[in-house]
């Protein structure tokens, strides 16, 4: 039996003129995503007129509190473990393996990779993360993927909640390619020949 996951596609996406991202990565993620899960995008009645023409189910909650909180809000309401995503990141096959791997251990997990620049760099110790840091010129990032078996704690910012709620990393064998500006998107697209 399949296992659900819950891609958040909440933000207003300002540094992207407003366009939701999922809009540019849904129907490549979809076919690897739908080989090992149930697909739910999850966003708010602002966003959802913008992407209900997506192939996928919807659950439309009140966001735009933090990531964090969104996703506590959504999972303390399911009251199951799952599987969660954010929407502005392209996912290879090995990377949906690497988080279900991660997931095995059943306890709350993010996969890992070392990068340059990376958005945040995620400090971990004996694979609990202990801090995390902005604006380093190397270091472990998540890819964006995470399996959530139990929270205690909600927070605003989404890594806040991992150290309150006992977050593991699982250091994965490839990266998740996310995208912050259109040419980072347009760089992407060319690389997998979607343009």
């Amino acid at each position: 039996m399949k296992e659900n996951i819950y891609i958040f596609a909440g933000g207003q996406s300002s540094r992207f003129g407003g366009n939701p991202k999922i809009l540019e990565t849904y129907n490549y993620n979809k076919e690897v995503l739908k080989i090992f899960f149930n697909v739910y995008i999850v966003t708010s009645k602002e966003i959802f007129p913008k992407i209900s023409h997506l192939d996928a189910d919807f659950i439309i909650q009140e966001m735009g509190n933090g990531s964090g909180q969104d996703v506590f809000n959504l999972l303390t309401k399911l009251k199951s473990p799952a599987f969660v995503a954010w929407s502005d990141v392209f996912y290879s096959e090995d990377n949906i393996i690497d988080i279900i791997r991660c997931s095995e251990n059943k306890e709350n997990c993010m996969t890992v990779t070392q990068r340059k620049n990376p958005y945040i760099s995620i400090v971990a110790d004996d694979g609990k993360i202990v801090q995390y840091k902005k604006e380093q010129k190397i270091g472990v990032q998540d890819n964006s993927l995470f399996y959530i078996h139990n929270l205690k704690e909600a927070s605003e910012e989404f890594m806040d909640m991992a150290i309150k709620n006992d977050f593991h990393t699982y250091m994965a064998e490839t990266k998740s390619e996310y995208f912050n500006t259109k040419e980072e998107l347009q760089e992407l697209k060319l690389s997998k020949n979607l343009v």
